[in-house]
């Protein structure tokens, strides 16, 4: 077994070892996820520059829904403990991971809910990436039928229909409480579309297309009912902070956290520390 991630800092899926740190994270992921008090649908941004972990998390969070997780390590006053973070939510969360380039071509400030979780579901069907297969694996597990879900895509009208047929499946056919759609890569939109140097900003990111998608987020709600209600996890850089608050209204469905990256030297001594006691290859 060797570290989750790679010299080149790209994080694996699943992962190879257990997630050491990030508790302030991890303590908003818990209560993001285990929030049934306010129904509807809600968006946490998790920001962090290239190589600090952001898609490590995103795959912590599928790779516990799938069984395939080596455990959270946590600091504590006596050392470090194993604090997976699916043991204390409240509900049964299905996490589905995808990028934004996937779907990001296809939507308008009116349809960005109803694209995105029908692009999550749809390659849990197809089984497109590694974590959507293991869940498709598991789907019997939260009390969905892979069929029924293949024959809604094929038989719905358009995304609407499609989306609401999804929800039927895994809400009230399965027991699935909460849905939730990680979005990695966002501030990578531009790789999936043609657009003009006058939209693009210093980072190369094309801020209409960032626009658009932000503000479909924040009209989520009033297109969902709150029985129907799905969250967003989106991981991205903090450059993009700015464009999201200047989103108008959208202060009240959306929460944050940063990640506090270690140094390359602090994290390999760290991760020499706790192999032997935790059972993973060190560096």
């Amino acid at each position: 077994m060797t570290i989750p991630f790679t010299n080149t800092g790209i994080a694996r899926y699943p992962p190879d070892g257990p997630m050491i740190g990030q508790e302030r994270v991890r303590k908003k992921l818990e209560q993001f996820l285990s929030d049934t008090g306010d129904p509807g649908q809600d968006n946490l941004f998790i920001y962090g520059e290239w190589g600090s972990g952001k898609s490590r998390i995103g795959y912590q969070i599928v790779s516990e829904a799938t069984g395939t997780a080596k455990g959270w390590l946590c600091e504590q006053d006596t050392g470090y403990t194993n604090q997976p973070l699916f043991d204390d939510l409240d509900q049964t969360v299905l996490p589905i991971r995808i990028v934004l380039s996937d779907f990001v071509d296809e939507i308008d400030e009116n349809t960005t809910a109803y694209h995105a979780f029908n692009e999550a579901v749809d390659q849990i069907i197809d089984g497109s990436t590694e974590s959507a297969s293991h869940l498709q694996d598991q789907l019997s597990d939260y009390g969905v039928s892979e069929i029924d879900l293949q024959s809604a895509r094929t038989s719905a009208a358009g995304p609407q229909d499609k989306f609401e047929s999804y929800i039927d499946i895994l809400y009230r056919d399965g027991n699935v409480d909460r849905v939730a759609i990680i979005v990695d890569e966002v501030e990578q939109v531009d790789s999936a579309t043609d657009i003009s140097p006058d939209e693009v900003d210093s980072s190369g990111v094309s801020r209409r297309r960032l626009r658009t998608f932000f503000e479909g987020l924040k009209r989520a709600v009033n297109h969902i009912d709150d029985d129907n209600a799905f969250d967003f996890v989106l991981l991205t850089t903090k450059n993009l902070e700015r464009t999201v608050n200047s989103i108008g209204g959208f202060e009240r469905r959306k929460d944050e956290v940063d990640i506090r990256d270690p140094t390359v030297e602090q994290a390999l001594t760290l991760t020499n520390e706790l192999a032997t006691e935790y059972g993973f290859e060190a560096p």
